[in-house]
């Protein structure tokens, strides 16, 4: 199937996992010793990820919940409303996964370098992240759109490497066909981290494909 219309698919299956779980309650992640929270990208909700975390729990036998954020709050106080999630889902003695799209990898990372979540926090997987910024957020009117246009505020803080309160495994998955993520590769531009690229993968068809979930899979194990 062409790229393009895999990634019209793919965006139609997100759109129909989110009205499908539009009404839902929160749901405890249980008392394990290992979570895994995930975190969407601009424009999206957790329940895009429900394949990818039905394969990591059914794979790896963790707790998995994720978390949906406005688009219209500011990226600093939805780092906090993380916080306060992981905080309020998941047991205190419980060691934390996280897995970001898009935006997603960017708030995970804040999360981790910003409000103490690196003392929780066993290892990191990002999904088409642009982690030196992407042109294609322009400079926007709203605060999480900016925060990822190249030399933001943002990106300035967090810097070139998210282990840098101590070694921190991290997979960078790159999607080779992003046209959201432009250039693709701001995606693997981060140190210290292991960069796998899907060279035919387009940006939110990459929730969906077999090969990247099998990365997570294995990243998170």
């Amino acid at each position: 199937m062409n790229s393009r219309l895999l990634e019209a698919s793919a965006i139609v299956r997100q759109g129909w996992l989110m009205a499908k779980h539009a009404v839902r309650s929160e749901v405890d992640a249980g008392q394990g010793t290992h979570a895994v929270v995930f975190v969407h990208g601009f424009l999206a909700a957790g329940a895009v990820f429900e394949p990818m975390m039905t394969r990591v729990n059914r794979e790896t036998g963790w707790s998995c919940v994720s978390f949906t954020y406005s688009p219209l709050a500011s990226f600093y106080s939805v780092a906090h409303e993380l916080r306060a999630f992981i905080d309020r889902r998941l047991p205190s003695r419980a060691r934390v996964s996280l897995v970001g799209h898009s935006l997603g990898g960017l708030l995970a990372r804040w999360y981790v370098q910003r409000l103490g979540g690196a003392a929780r926090v066993d290892r990191l997987v990002t999904l088409a992240t642009p982690h030196s910024g992407t042109y294609a957020a322009g400079v926007g009117a709203l605060s999480l759109t900016r925060a990822m246009a190249p030399g933001s505020a943002v990106l300035r803080a967090l810097g070139p490497s998210a282990s840098e309160h101590g070694p921190l495994p991290h997979v960078a998955i790159i999607a080779g066909r992003d046209r959201m993520i432009t250039p693709p590769e701001s995606a693997g531009r981060v140190e210290d981290a292991r960069i796998v690229c899907l060279d035919d993968v387009s940006h939110n068809q990459i929730l969906f494909d077999a090969r990247a979930q099998r990365v997570v899979v294995s990243a998170l194990q």
